[in-house]
């Protein structure tokens, strides 16, 4: 019963240390509000019903993509311009916004100013077309990272696209046939060329990375103004790539640790660290030894540059003795086209005890009591045990063996005569 109790602490001690690097660096997410800048005529997205409906979905309760302080906020205007090229697909109305107590009265304080596609001017086939797919491409690359926005880090991106999912014509193909029509009438065939290579280029780049994922929520449709019959968003989730990747992949290691015996049923241990994939940056480090007693990280790192090693050191005693070593990692991907996703990564490594020695030539188990102050391992205590056991057993025979040969006599073996001429004692 006993033994049955123990592992059941060592389960929970296990458990409890599992998610301890969330609670030394939090949780974050980006959300960037994308405004369809080509809507249906039935709607408009400054309504006060669809600001209503999207600003209740980012600070409700139970949404996926509820905001709380120190989460991340962009919003951005999308549309295309086939007349003039130079036009930007994507205009940032806000950039990587820290969430506080002020951010939802300034999201409704500036919510017709966001939604406007006022950079299109001029003759009617100069309108904006809605490029939803081209858009969200567009959306992540207009919000990527410089290298010194470091306190931007973030664990999960979505993009909450406040459109009508209808196109200009209410026809995909038939806009996008449009879209490149009024564009090549409108360019030189050079240029309609050019752009076409750069808008594939972005779409290239950010896929390369990520996969824009489509997230099905159900929406309640009852107070979306004139009974229009589309929902006026959608979300999406920027998932990377690399979501399935393993911290030894990203950090060498031992597969297996041999803690060494020490005095009194003490056990320590060393790992070396390091990190050699160049994809990655370190951001964190926490190493937990499953114990009993043992919640609070043996090693914690905040950053392990590119082909940097450490070492874990850990220590515990035999009578509540390491199972595992659990790691945890904020790793940041090394990327150019948004350069501010982190994975959390986990990693165990089974710790085995080293053998016992034995002493007495492998006659009996050496005792946590017998400790030589000069010795650093048990296997070394026992050779100088051995060879001192050796050496007293050596002296003692030696001992023994004069002691055998002196004789000693008593007072009854002393006698003393006289001798006559015939040599007979008188």
């Amino acid at each position: 019963m006993k033994r049955i109790a123990t592992l059941l602490c060592l389960l929970i001690a296990c458990y409890s240390t599992a998610w301890g690097i969330v609670d030394s660096v939090p949780m974050r997410k980006h959300v960037i509000v994308a405004f369809d800048g080509k809507t249906h005529s039935s709607i408009k997205l400054g309504d006060e019903d669809v600001e209503e409906i999207v600003i209740e979905k980012l600070f409700e309760k139970d949404s996926l993509i509820r905001l709380k302080d120190g989460d991340m906020l962009s919003v951005v205007c999308a549309a295309g311009n086939a007349a003039n090229y130079e036009d930007p697909i994507v205009k940032t109305r806000l950039r990587w916004q820290k969430v506080g107590a002020d951010t939802k009265g300034t999201l409704s304080d500036n919510w017709k100013n966001y939604v406007k596609c006022d950079w299109f001017t001029g003759k009617a086939e100069e309108d904006p077309y809605s490029l939803l797919s081209i858009s969200k491409y567009y959306t992540i690359d207009s919000l990527k990272l410089s290298p010194g926005e470091t306190d931007k880090y973030v664990d999960q991106t979505f993009i909450l696209y406040v459109t009508d999912n209808v196109y200009g014509n209410n026809d995909y193909y038939g806009e996008s046939l449009s879209y490149l029509n009024n564009f090549v009438k409108n360019q030189k065939y050079n240029d309609f060329f050019e752009k076409l290579e750069e808008i594939v280029g972005v779409c290239s780049d950010v896929a390369q990375e990520y996969n824009i994922k489509f997230i099905p929520i159900p929406k309640d449709t009852t107070n979306v103004p004139n009974k229009w019959p589309f929902e006026c968003y959608d979300v999406f989730e920027l998932v990377p790539n690399h979501q399935s990747i393993n911290l030894p992949s990203v950090i060498a290691t031992q597969p297996v640790i041999e803690a060494k015996r020490q005095a009194g049923g003490d056990y320590t241990f060393n790992v070396d660290v390091r990190s050699y994939n160049e994809t990655f940056s370190i951001l964190h480090l926490d190493a937990y030894g499953c114990t009993e007693s043992d919640k609070e990280p043996i090693y914690e790192r905040n950053s392990l540059g590119q082909g940097e090693s450490d070492t874990i050191a850990g220590q515990f005693n035999i009578a509540n003795p390491y199972t595992k070593l659990h790691i945890e990692s904020i790793v940041h991907i090394n990327e150019e086209v948004y350069g501010a996703t982190r994975l959390r990564l986990e990693h165990d490594i089974d710790i085995v005890l080293e053998p016992d020695a034995t002493i007495l030539f492998g006659s009996f188990r050496l005792p946590d009591t017998i400790w030589l102050p000069w010795c650093d391992n048990q296997y070394e205590v026992a050779t100088w045990v051995d060879i001192i056991m050796t050496i007293l057993a050596i002296i003692a025979f030696i001992v023994y063996i004069l002691c055998r040969r002196r004789y000693t006599p008593t007072d009854a073996d002393i006698s003393i005569g006289f001798y006559n001429s015939d040599n007979q004692t008188k």
